[in-house]
């Protein structure tokens, strides 16, 4: 309660135990998460293991960040690959390389974000250096027969620049068994949430220009990775549909 004697959620100071709901007087806050075991989340998992066989899909796991909660995740990934499940892991990988390890096994496909090549820059936008990051990433490529799916957010003015794209590049192109290779155009779509939850939002980024990413899908197609550039130019519907004076679609 503040001093004007309205209460007020301080979540500065909130350790995320529920206690604020169970002490709420008119019944107004209440906990939007569910406390599951590990066979109650296989049992909603293998509700589409017939699906899971005919497409070829699987159970991902994401966030957050799983590896926040080691012990739940390997559980969870060995009980879905012991009945059959392909599994996929999409992590930072911002953690020590004996929790990454202990997963390898586990895990079919892992997915992760290359965000910055420069540590220093890295730490200065997402609050934490990325040696740890690129080192885990080297060494689970070399580790084990597990395919790896990188992420490259690009963001106007952050990594975006030709240095950091050309760094981006060599450092995939020395990864064995690189599945593939997403660009992804920034967008702002979380941050009306983060001002729901009476957070500040980050500073205003900017969604990066139509071809950005064009050189670097170039080197790494020459490479033989299966590479989705989500900033090429769009094609309109009209031009793919009419002949050109040549006679050729657009």
């Amino acid at each position: 309660m503040n001093g004007d004697g309205r209460h007020e959620f301080d979540r500065v100071s909130c350790r995320m135990h529920g206690l604020c709901v169970e002490a709420c007087p008119s019944g107004a806050l209440e906990a939007s998460t569910t406390r599951i075991s590990v066979e109650e989340a296989l049992g909603v998992v293998l509700r589409d293991a017939r699906y899971y066989r005919s497409s070829g899909g699987g159970m991902t796991l994401s966030g957050g960040e799983p590896l926040l909660q080691p012990a739940f995740t390997r559980a969870l990934l060995a009980g879905a690959r012991a009945r059959g499940v392909h599994t996929a892991l999409d992590t930072c990988l911002s953690t020590s390389w004996q929790q990454v390890e202990a997963l390898c096994d586990e895990v079919d496909v892992w997915l992760v974000d290359i965000k910055l090549m420069d540590s220093r820059r890295h730490e200065q936008f997402t609050g934490v250096p990325n040696d740890r990051i690129l080192d885990n990433l080297q060494r689970l490529a070399g580790a084990r027969r597990r395919l790896i799916w990188i992420r490259v957010p690009l963001i106007e003015g952050v990594n975006t620049d030709s240095a950091n794209l050309a760094a981006t590049a060599d450092f995939i192109e020395a990864l064995p068994r690189v599945a593939r290779v997403d660009l992804l155009a920034y967008h702002g779509l979380g941050l009306d949430k983060r001002r729901a939850l009476g957070e500040d939002g980050p500073r205003e980024f900017a969604a990066p220009a139509p071809g950005t990413g064009t050189a670097l899908s170039t080197r790494l197609r020459a490479r033989g990775i299966d590479v989705r550039d989500g900033t090429a130019p769009r094609r309109s519907t009209a031009a793919a549909a009419f002949p050109t004076a040549e006679g050729e679609r657009a």
